[in-house]
This record gives structure tokens, C-alpha cells and sequence, in this order.
């Protein structure tokens, strides 16, 4: 997360420009920063759950619910001092949208999450170690309890056609009875379904029919 300003030792602005965009670089002690400035004025209100993203003179800024400069827009990214990507995302009107990432140092990932329109919006996963990945869900910036994962899995079983195990109906012995499993629902058959028969049930049928025909063996 940035500091509200950013001390700004270089700034170039003349990498590249449009009509509606130009680029900006920004080296700091502990990273550099490649972004786009938006040239159109922001004819928008602010929503105070939003972080915006925005540069004016020679400071890079990030503010709760505002701005007075030029807003950020389009993609973003952060650099280690050795070069090293430590974040990637795209910004729209100064907020984050999309897919975002950030990597460690050494260049393993840390956190990939996703936005909507300034709000974390679908999965986010933190990655703990290189084995161990913490996972949690977003809705418009609301975070989700865990049952709704649970609940989003259970169906997404029943689709796959798996059982589902009910640990609320587990006894303390361990076994599993026949009602603590949610079985996938089998499809309806018509009433004139009939199971089908074994041979044995189809010779004996045979032999009640006709006898003399079907003698017993």
C-alpha cells in the first residue's frame, strides 16, 4: 500500500504521449513507478469507499474517497530497486479494476486479487508460503464468510455428480451413516419404468409361463 504522497526523487513525463494520455516514471529509494496519467478532466464524483490513484507536480498520491490532480488511468506497475516486479494491475479513472499482483523481493507472488471498479470483487488468495495459500472471497468490497465458500463448493460437487459430507451429522465415533452423505439427485424415470430383471428372474418368469416349454433343471 502507498504512503498518501510520495517523495519524488526523478519524475519523467516525455516517455510517451497521446492525445488523452502520457506516461510517468517515479523513482523512489524502495521502488519505481510506471504509470499513465489520465489528460481528461474527471467529470465524475468521487465515492468515498473508493482509492484513487492521482499525481500532482511531483508527487504520486493515493486518497480515500477524492482527488485534485490528474488521476491515474490505465496500467500500473511497481519495481523493486534491483528491477524486480513487485506490483502489476490496471487502473481505471484512478481506481483499481481487474486482476491485480504483487511479488516479494525475490519474485514469488504474494497476493493476487480481484477488483471491480475500485472494490475487491471475486477471489483473492495470499500466499503464506510456497505450500500454503490463504483464500478469501469479495463482493463489492464486502468480505464474504467463509460459509459462502462452503456452500459455493457443495454445489459445485452436486454438479460434478460427487457426494457431499454433512459433518454437522457425523457422530463422535467417526462413522459415517447413510443420511450425513448428500447424494447427487438421480433422474426421474417414467412410470411404466420397469427395473431391469436378472436371468434368474427372467428363467424363472419363463418357467411360470409355460412349463412344458421351460422344464425345471
Amino acid at each position: 500500500m502507498l504512503p498518501a504522497a510520495l517523495p519524488v526523487f526523478m519524475v519523467a513525463t516525455a516517455m510517451a504521449q497521446s492525445r488523452d494520455h502520457r506516461s510517468l516514471r517515479v523513482v523512489l529509494p524502495d521502488r519505481t513507478i510506471v504509470a499513465s496519467i489520465s489528460q481528461k478532466r474527471h467529470r465524475g464524483g468521487f465515492d468515498e469507499g473508493r482509492r484513487y490513484y492521482w499525481c500532482q507536480g511531483q508527487h504520486v498520491h493515493v486518497t480515500q474517497g477524492g482527488a485534485e490532480g490528474e488521476l491515474l488511468d490505465g496500467p500500473y506497475l511497481e519495481f523493486h530497486p534491483d528491477g524486480q516486479l513487485m506490483t502489476k494491475g490496471m487502473l481505471r479513472c484512478g481506481v483499481k479494476d481487474g486482476v491485480w499482483y504483487e511479488w516479494s523481493a525475490d519474485g514469488t507472488i504474494r497476493v493476487l486479487s480481484h477488483w471491480e471498479r475500485g472494490y475487491k470483487h471475486g477471489e483473492e488468495r495470499t500466499y503464506v508460503e510456497a505450500d500454503s495459500i490463504h483464500t478469501v472471497h469479495y463482493k463489492h468490497g464486502k468480505l464474504l464468510p467463509a460459509r459462502h465458500k462452503k456452500e459455493r463448493q457443495e454445489r459445485s460437487n452436486r454438479r460434478r455428480g460427487a457426494s457431499v459430507i454433512k459433518p454437522d451429522n457425523i457422530p463422535a465415533n467417526g462413522a459415517v451413516p447413510d443420511e450425513a452423505i448428500d447424494k447427487p439427485s438421480r433422474k426421474r424415470r417414467g412410470r411404466n419404468h420397469r427395473p431391469a430383471k436378472t436371468n434368474e428372474q427372467a428363467a424363472e418368469q419363463k418357467t411360470q409361463e409355460d412349463p412344458k416349454k421351460y422344464p425345471e433343471r
